[in-house]
């Protein structure tokens, strides 16, 4: 099911992104 990939893939990138951004706000900003 591609709409549940893309919702996975978005939690993921959301999860990711929070962390990154929460033990250094420069690499957050650096992955984007």
């Amino acid at each position: 099911n591609r709409s549940t990939v893309c919702i996975v893939g978005a939690n993921t990138v959301t999860f990711v992104s929070a962390k990154a951004l929460k033990t250094s706000p420069d690499v957050g900003l650096n992955v984007f």
